[in-house]
C-alpha cells in the first residue's frame, strides 16, 4: 500500500465490468421506453412524492441484479417505497419484466450505482 493520498482530479466512481451486457429482447426493450419512465426515481424531487400515499418508509436497495430480492421485499412489506438502484441495463430491464407481471406500485428504479440517491 502506498502513503500517498490519490490525485484529486482522480475520479472515485469506477465500474468493474460493463453496463451493457446482452442485447434486451423487444419486450425488455419496450418496457425501457415505456414503464421504466413511470416508475424511475427521480434523486432531485421529494422521495415520498414518488411514492402511493400508504408508503410509511423507504428503503434503499443497491445493486438489485435482476430484481428477485427486490420483489420479494416489494411483496412482503406493502407500507415501504422501495428505491432499486442498479448501473446494469440488463438488470433493470429483467426488473421491469417482473414489475410489469406483478403490477407493484411501491417500487421505484434509478439507473446508477445508487450515489446520486446518498447524496440528494
Amino acid at each position: 500500500m502506498s502513503d500517498e493520498a490519490p490525485h484529486p482530479d482522480r475520479q472515485r466512481r469506477k465500474l468493474y465490468g460493463r453496463r451493457k451486457g446482452p442485447r434486451l429482447s423487444a419486450r425488455q426493450a419496450t418496457l425501457r421506453q415505456t414503464l421504466l419512465g413511470e416508475l424511475a426515481y427521480d434523486p432531485a424531487q421529494e422521495p415520498f412524492s414518488q411514492f402511493p400515499n400508504t408508503v410509511q418508509d423507504l428503503w434503499l436497495e443497491v445493486g438489485f441484479g435482476a430484481g428477485e430480492h427486490l420483489m420479494w421485499q416489494a411483496q412482503h412489506h406493502p407500507n415501504v417505497g422501495l428505491i432499486g438502484a442498479e448501473p446494469y441495463e440488463m438488470g433493470v430491464a429483467q426488473m421491469l419484466t417482473k414489475l410489469e407481471e406483478y403490477h407493484l406500485n411501491t417500487v421505484r428504479l434509478f439507473e446508477g450505482d445508487g450515489r446520486e440517491i446518498i447524496e440528494a
